[in-house]
């Protein structure tokens, strides 16, 4: 079976976010938490404890590392000639998942792949924590083809591949 399509820019932040979103890696919701919780510990201290701590100032130190969070965030993203975007081909065989393009071709065997993530709009085959095969379902002629794709992945995998439970978003999550 083989498959032809283009990662964009977009395509890869939705695998970002999908990573990002999944499991024990994190999410916002630990951030805000974290964030409330240095602030309520910093304004205990200084209520109850009688240290003298600066809180608006620590709220102004944690918002610029935010901001530099986000700016250093950037500076992972694809090149736009670089491996990870642009049009390539995608051939399952007998031996692994061959990804092709215009800079690289690789193999990714069987026993290589660690999951399969199915969200609305993309399927990742993840072959490690923060690495996968971004497949968006634009490329597919129909839902069927869709499932056929993703059946005979899961075929292939079999017992080769890592046992791990499937991970399915219904919706991927907006962008922060």
């Amino acid at each position: 079976m083989e498959l032809t399509t283009d990662i964009k820019m977009h395509d890869h932040q939705a695998f970002t976010r999908f990573v990002w979103y999944s499991g024990a890696r994190g999410t916002w919701l630990w951030f805000v938490l974290i964030f409330a919780g240095v602030f309520a510990i910093s304004l205990m201290l200084e209520f109850n404890a009688g240290y003298r701590l600066d809180s608006p100032t620590m709220l102004v130190t944690m918002v610029i590392l935010c901001g530099y969070l986000a700016l250093a965030q950037r500076r992972i993203r694809p090149l736009a000639d670089g491996t990870a975007l642009g049009p390539r081909t995608f051939q399952i065989t007998p031996e692994g998942l061959r990804e092709k393009s215009q800079h690289y071709e690789s193999l990714t065997r069987w026993s290589g792949v660690r999951d399969i993530g199915d969200t609305r709009e993309h399927i990742f085959v993840m072959i490690d924590n923060c690495e996968a095969h971004i497949v968006p379902k634009r490329s597919f002629a129909d839902d069927g083809h869709c499932r056929r794709f993703l059946d005979e992945l899961e075929r292939r995998m079999g017992s080769a591949a890592v046992t791990v439970p499937r991970r399915q978003a219904d919706a991927e999550p907006s962008p922060a």
